[in-house]
């Protein structure tokens, strides 16, 4: 037979235990928003670099028309 005591004990650890998990969870989402903002950033510097490879290749081409 459970007395009062213990039904609240197991209701203050399970209630410990649901908020560490929603605290797990939370790291864990805002570790892949992380990440994924990191790939965006890597993508964008990616597409400045090619942008200025073409527009330097562009400006050579037209030097060495001249």
């Amino acid at each position: 037979m459970n007395t009062y005591a213990e039904l609240r004990q197991r209701m203050e650890e399970e209630r410990r235990y649901r908020e560490c998990r929603e605290e797990e969870q939370r790291k864990e989402r805002e570790d892949q928003e992380r990440k994924e903002r990191e790939v965006e950033e890597e993508r964008e510097r990616q597409r400045r670099r090619e942008e200025l490879r073409k527009k330097r290749e562009e400006q050579e081409k037209q030097y060495w028309e001249k």
